[in-house]
């Protein structure tokens, strides 16, 4: 019996679901306050997915860091609008939406600078 094997090279996109699906899985919302500055940011990290997240951080726009035990892709608050897009169209369907959720409405109140009018600045 002859066995042909068929290389099948997925490439996620923006255009499928592949990556919704990830953030689920590996995906964390950070809001972080330092010195009266709110920081948002997107984090995806894995084990060992050092040439996939180069990939993925073009894709999205972010950057990749190496930690020791595993590869992380970061979008910052000043890069966040390609991977809102892609998460309004391709909807999150685990605990994360409502972390999505959360974490849009500070973003919302960060571009009014809300956060400036409570702490005087």
């Amino acid at each position: 019996m002859n066995i042909i094997v068929k290389l099948n090279r997925f490439t996620p996109s923006l255009n499928d679901n592949w990556l919704a699906g990830f953030i689920d899985a590996e995906g964390c919302f950070i809001i972080s306050v330092v010195a009266k500055k709110i920081i948002q940011r997107l984090v995806i990290s894995q084990k060992d997915g050092n040439l996939e997240f180069i990939y993925l951080s073009k894709l999205i726009e972010g950057y990749t860091e190496k930690l020791k035990m595993n590869d992380r892709i970061i979008v910052n608050y000043l890069k966040l609008d390609t991977i809102i897009h892609y998460l309004n169209v391709h909807k999150l369907r685990s605990i994360k939406v409502k972390a999505f959720e959360n974490w849009m409405e500070v973003l919302e109140k960060v571009k009014s600078k809300w956060h400036l009018k409570i702490w005087k600045i």
